[in-house]
């Protein structure tokens, strides 16, 4: 597990590094500030799909050779943006995400969240250069089956980040009903389209969502691009503690007085998925709502 190389760290220091790193479920990649991979535990050895720390090569330069490396949105990182390039150019790059194959990998395998780790003895020059690894391969592979079905499904939805009530996501359905494009309603906030202008009991909504819980039945009018309304009834929303996130299925009326002792039906299925998706890191906070209309 251990190479040296020139002037390596004092032996003591490393093996007690590395006898840390054995028990951790993270991934630790060590380096020293020339760019040679000194240590790795197995953790992230397994995070490469690999069994050895030859495996991974013998410097950042070997590394980016080895494994390629995307962003999120596909986009190829060229080798200066590798983190571990970035580590020795003594960039910081907390909770960043990239996905990870090897060459011959027509797809990603991982999606690793990494950030970095400097350390030295005295408070001077670094002696020794870390990489810290979590496997979130599942996380996202849950996020993107959420995405596929929310976007798959016929009814009008939309979610929101409930910490600043800026909408992140919207489906094909509310933008045939409302008439309004994706880049006009995602990253507004939900006053800033005033989708409840002429809601029931406005503040209470507010604070309601501002909160985080459940909002109760209501009537709304939902304005569309036109310059049109359309009367919607959304039913209770169904939240969950865990994620904080909440799913419910608003059909249009034609006559909102005799509307407001209608009960709520049954929830669809993606208000029974909603409530066990866990958002991810790029809708931090950690804390969504969802809100369909028809």
């Amino acid at each position: 597990m251990t190479k040296t190389n020139g002037k390596p760290l004092h032996a003591p220091t490393l093996h007690h590094l590395e006898q840390l790193m054995t028990g951790l479920l993270e991934g630790v990649i060590l380096m020293d500030p020339t760019g040679i991979i000194l240590s790795a535990n197995p953790a992230a050895l397994k995070m490469h799909g690999v069994t050895a720390l030859a495996d991974l090569g013998e410097t950042a330069d070997d590394y980016a050779a080895r494994f390629r490396l995307r962003y999120r949105d596909g986009r190829k990182l060229p080798r200066r943006e590798y983190p571990l390039m970035r580590l020795l150019a003594g960039e910081s790059f907390p909770d960043l995400i990239v996905e990870v194959s090897s060459p011959d990998a027509d797809e990603p395998r991982w999606v690793h969240q990494v950030r970095d780790i400097v350390m030295d003895e005295d408070g001077g020059d670094p002696d020794c250069l870390g990489m810290v690894i979590n496997d979130v391969s599942e996380r996202f592979d849950a996020e993107d089956r959420f995405q596929a079905m929310f976007h798959a499904n016929p009814a009008p939805a939309l979610i929101m980040r409930v910490a600043d009530q800026r909408y992140v996501l919207v489906n094909q359905g509310f933008l045939d009903l409302s008439g309004y494009d994706r880049d006009q309603i995602v990253s507004r906030t939900l006053f800033d389209l005033d989708f409840l202008a002429e809601v029931e009991r406005k503040p209470f909504v507010k604070d309601r969502v501002a909160a985080g819980k459940t909002v109760p039945q209501l009537e709304a009018e939902l304005p569309l691009a036109g310059g049109t309304r359309r009367w919607s009834s959304l039913p209770a929303s169904r939240s969950s503690s865990r994620t904080k996130t909440a799913c419910s299925s608003p059909s249009p009326i034609s006559n909102p007085g005799a509307a407001r002792n209608w009960r709520c039906r049954p929830a669809n299925a993606i208000s029974r998925r909603c409530s066990r998706w866990r958002p991810s890191r790029w809708s931090s906070p950690r804390a969504t709502r969802t809100a369909s209309w028809r």
